[in-house]
């Protein structure tokens, strides 16, 4: 979405969803002294981006200012044996 109008201020912005199940997801997980992959089986990710600019005149200079946001979730959905307490969870090493 863009607005721009002489003499005025400008703007724009954008907005992003998304959402994706992955099967056999492959995790690096930190063992100590080595890091080892992990098969995770199923995996909800989602999340929502925005970005956006404003800017306009002062006087003779041009300034603008931007900002983005992310919202992530990646989710285990089952996990790998009944004793697996990380099934619901947010993956680790995976930021919020």
């Amino acid at each position: 979405l863009v607005y721009r109008r002489e003499g005025e201020l400008d703007w724009e912005g954008e907005l992003t969803a998304f959402r994706m199940q992955v099967t056999d997801w492959i995790l690096w997980t930190d063992q100590g002294s080595f890091w080892s992959p992990t098969n995770v089986r199923e995996v909800a990710v989602s999340g929502l981006e925005a970005s956006g600019k404003v800017g306009g005149m002062w006087g003779k200079m041009r300034w603008q200012t931007a900002f983005q946001y992310a919202l992530n979730h990646a989710r285990n959905e089952r996990g790998l044996n009944e004793f697996d307490r990380s099934a619901g969870k947010q993956l680790p090493y995976t930021p919020i």
